[in-house]
């Protein structure tokens, strides 16, 4: 659930975004990977966020971060109905080709470490890239724990906001499949 921007031009009018809706029984967190995806109903073509699959690494698809997560309530309210989507939430997200440093919890795998390349994992997730595979980030300071005042307390929920979480920061990239 941590995205957060360290240098570059987030936020700024020089920002590279998107809003679209999303399933609305997708799961995501703010810094999940999303992909932007493409379906037709008819004479109707709706693009929607779909949350980044490993299967997506071996496709030129763009990155993007999410900057809400599934139950926030102001992606909810800005939602729309479509024919083909249903109901949906519309969110952010900050492309992937935007030159900006991150700092993300959204990635597994603990021997991850300066210069490897990221890519699409399962549920969002950044894993590192094989052969062939679409790269998003570059690793630019491995793992390693900080205070988020957004996270979730173990059990203290009445008199406290926040908890320790793992985070790596790395540079966004874009070299496709």
């Amino acid at each position: 659930m941590i995205l957060n921007a360290i240098k570059g031009a987030y936020p700024s009018l020089q920002q590279i975004s998107k809003d679209l809706l999303i399933a609305a029984d997708a799961v995501f967190e703010r810094g999940s990977v999303l992909v932007a995806d493409t379906t037709t109903s008819g004479t109707e073509t709706i693009t929607t966020w779909k949350v980044a699959q490993a299967s997506d690494a071996k496709k030129a698809s763009i990155a993007y971060f999410a900057l809400q997560g599934h139950t926030d309530y102001q992606a909810k309210m800005a939602g729309a109905l479509s024919s083909t989507a249903g109901y949906a939430p519309k969110i952010s997200a900050l492309a992937c080709t935007m030159p900006m440093e991150i700092e993300t919890d959204m990635f597994s795998g603990d021997d991850l470490k300066p210069g490897d390349a990221l890519t699409f994992g399962a549920n969002g997730r950044l894993v590192k890239a094989g052969s062939g595979d679409t790269v998003v980030l570059q690793v630019t300071r491995g793992p390693y724990v900080r205070w988020s005042n957004n996270s979730d307390s173990a059990g203290e929920a009445d008199f406290r906001q926040g908890a320790n979480v793992t985070v790596i920061r790395g540079m966004t990239m874009f070299i496709p499949a």
